[in-house]
């Protein structure tokens, strides 16, 4: 039997040590949450990029996405 030929492997090997800091990470992540507001407004302006840009629901879900790692980040349990 060939055990373990099937485990999934991850796509880039986890960082050692940190490259940025806690504070640049938050920061990221907020402007993350801007970029994907204003591109579900785009997408609901033209719907059709919606296939190309991702859906208006897609967009919010990575602004909670985000939301939620800032809280997890900010030491919300």
């Amino acid at each position: 039997m060939c055990f373990g030929i099937f485990k999934k492997k991850p796509a880039t090997p986890p960082l050692s040590d940190a490259t940025m800091t806690k504070a640049q990470v938050l920061k990221k992540l907020e402007e993350d949450i801007l970029i994907h507001e204003y591109w579900a407004c785009k997408v609901t302006e033209e719907p059709g990029w919606g296939d190309t840009m991702g859906d208006y629901d897609w967009h919010l879900m990575w602004i909670e996405v985000y939301q939620n790692c800032i809280y997890y980040l900010q030491g919300g349990k």
